[in-house]
């Protein structure tokens, strides 16, 4: 009789230990076995630093009273969650199964989690996005040289003409191997991005969509116009390589060359468009990270000034020498502090106007954060915690640092949020204003020659009001002018003082529509994103070139007169991709990219492939103009 041998179980997936936050979802895939059935299967998690410690149970998988044979394949979402694990914990997830006979076994290979912080998830996207960036650059610059290369062809001499085509072909199989054939390819790059901000629950949606949207840009020009180059150009070599006639060969490949030519330039345009696009994604999670740190800095020196405070209670004397010269490096930090944020905040104001005209949705998420800082009155609590050290006011001191590090959050969660909801309230807010601006100007344009100093100074008070109001809502320009019109009123009552209010009310009322109208341009602009986001999601679902090739497979046969013709992309899908992608790049970009037509091309093909790159440009706008359209 065979003896009944205990039961197999191992983690298939993941099938390595990970960092993660604390609200992470892990994914895990076990197979458990047994020579005659699997009864239960479990997992269990501990700390790391505590082996002694009973590891808590989570049952997956009871079996019936009637025994089932064969393998069991199980997955289990683990909640990191419902266990609370703090940053810096490292846990050890181990598989159990057990047979009917009562024998169990542990998995000999334990998945080990160790939970990490914000900043360092923060970082380690950075580094992952770097690296993708990295690998789109490497690609672009293969891509210029196998076009440069393909141009070079058409006038090439008949001797070298087969060793021309097969260079450029090998160039041509580089830029799909970076991108798509290996496991540190940008695909697979993009897809661990994505897959890292999936299970870590990271609650900036938007940061994920980029990265989606460049994994779908990627996959398509893999399976479209890459693939069509390269089997294009592997068929036009072996032409080359097998016929006898070398006269007008160059002539009979000039079609095929010329659309392989065609294709790269679509290639060129997305690369250079994704890299531009991470760029971005990059700078809005370094503003992460110096918001975060700040916030980290700012609860360091919170806990320090609460120490002195103790100390100078329990002390009726003076503070001693060792703790006033703490509290004097505390001021300094303090100080510090509320210069690096005033840094932050004006380059994210900058930045936001920047992205205004290409990344609507990022520049909102700036101007919600800027908007929270602002209504918090952010800076001035930070100035204040430094003026109440310097005082030796602890109590005020660690109540301002308190106030500083909850505002800084909520800097955060409106960066991390989108500013949705932030960007409507601001629209509703200038609408108002102008409405109580149109009441404050028809009140003034009624006065009398010599109207009553109470009416003139309510008139004043509720133009300062709206003053501040203004500033809150970043209508800076219109604050200025309504602030300037309440000191006319509050004068000595004169025409000439009225006609003077009248006029700055009147430059204060055209601001303000102005700021209204660039608001409702980008709000305009960020549902035209929205809605290329959908597009790329639906070209994902149905792939531009059906008919492309895989990455290798072995491209079609060839005879030695004629160049074998690959099966055509969809070319209207294509087009419309590379137009969107033309559309949102820089002008110079655009330039650089023109520059080398001249260069790398007969002139008898410069004016064609400039008019093609022309009307690019003008089709992107044309249809951004559309979309923005009222």
């Amino acid at each position: 009789v065979a003896p009944d041998r205990a039961p197999t179980v191992q983690i298939i997936d993941p099938a390595q230990d990970l960092a993660v936050l604390p609200e992470a979802k892990i994914d895990i895939a076990i197979n458990a076995e047994d020579d005659l059935a699997v009864q239960a299967v479990s997992l269990g998690v501990a700390p790391v630093s505590q082996p002694d410690q009973a590891p808590a149970r989570i049952e997956l998988d009871k079996g019936g009273e009637q025994p089932e044979r064969g393998p069991q394949a199980i997955t289990y979402a683990l909640e990191l969650s419902s266990l609370a694990p703090p940053a810096g914990t490292e846990l050890q997830v181990v598989a159990h199964a057990s047979d009917y006979a009562g024998q169990e076994t542990i998995g000999v290979r334990p998945l080990r989690l160790r939970i990490i912080s914000r900043d360092e998830f923060l970082r380690r996207v950075d580094g992952l996005t770097k690296r993708l960036t990295t690998t789109l650059e490497r690609s672009l610059a293969i891509e210029r040289e196998s076009r440069t290369r393909v141009g070079q062809l058409l006038g090439e001499p008949t001797a070298s003409y087969g060793s021309g085509i097969a260079s450029a072909a090998s160039l041509q199989r580089q830029v799909g191997q970076t991108l798509a054939g290996s496991p540190a390819s940008a695909v697979q790059l993009a897809e661990g991005l994505a897959e890292e901000y999936r299970r870590n629950r990271w609650p900036d949606e938007h940061a994920l969509g980029h990265i989606e949207s460049v994994r779908v840009i990627l996959n398509n020009l893999v399976t479209g116009p890459l693939a069509a180059a390269e089997e294009t150009l592997t068929n036009v070599t072996r032409a080359a390589q097998s016929s006898a006639d070398r006269e007008g060969l160059r002539d009979k490949h000039r079609e095929a060359l010329l659309d392989v030519r065609t294709r790269q330039d679509e290639v060129l345009v997305a690369l250079a468009a994704l890299i531009r696009d991470l760029a971005q994604v990059s700078e809005i999670q370094q503003f992460q990270r110096d918001l975060a740190e700040l916030k980290r800095g700012q609860a360091e020196l919170l806990s320090e000034t609460e120490a002195l405070a103790r100390a100078a209670l329990l002390n009726t004397d003076e503070l001693t020498s060792q703790q006033r010269l703490a509290r004097q490096q505390a001021v300094g930090r303090q100080r510090q502090l509320a210069g690096s944020l005033a840094a932050t905040l004006g380059r994210m104001k900058q930045s936001s106007a920047s992205l205004a005209a290409s990344k609507s949705t990022d520049a909102l998420r700036l101007q919600a954060a800027l908007a929270a800082a602002e209504q918090s009155q952010l800076q001035g609590r930070i100035r204040e915690a430094a003026d109440q050290l310097a005082a030796a006011r602890f109590g005020q001191a660690t109540s301002a640092q308190r106030a500083v590090v909850e505002h800084l959050q909520q800097a955060l969660d409106q960066m991390a949020e989108g500013g949705d909801r932030a960007a409507m309230d601001r629209l509703a807010a200038l609408k108002s204003a102008e409405r109580r601006l149109d009441a404050i100007r028809e009140a003034v344009n009624s006065l009398p020659a010599e109207p009553a100093p109470r009416a003139t100074a309510e008139l004043a008070q509720q133009t300062r009001q709206l003053a501040e109001d203004l500033e809150q809502i970043r209508a800076d320009a219109a604050a200025q002018s309504a602030r300037t019109a309440a000191e006319r009123l509050t004068g000595e009552a004169s025409p000439e003082s009225q006609r003077s209010a009248r006029q700055t009310l009147e430059d204060a009322q055209r601001q303000l529509a102005a700021e209204r109208r660039r608001h409702e341009a980008l709000l305009s602009k960020l549902k035209a994103d929205r809605r290329d986001a959908l597009r790329a999601a639906a070209v994902q679902q149905a792939p531009i070139d059906q008919a492309a090739p895989k990455r290798g497979a072995k491209p079609g046969k060839s005879s030695a007169a004629t160049v074998a013709t690959t099966a055509p992309v969809d070319r209207a899908a294509v087009s419309k991709l590379v137009k969107d992608l033309w559309g949102r790049l820089p002008e110079r970009q655009r330039e650089e990219l023109l520059q080398p037509l001249s260069e790398e091309f007969l002139p008898e093909y410069a004016e064609e492939i400039e008019e093609y790159f022309r009307v690019l440009a003008e089709t992107a706008a044309d249809g951004d103009g559309e979309e923005n359209q009222p």
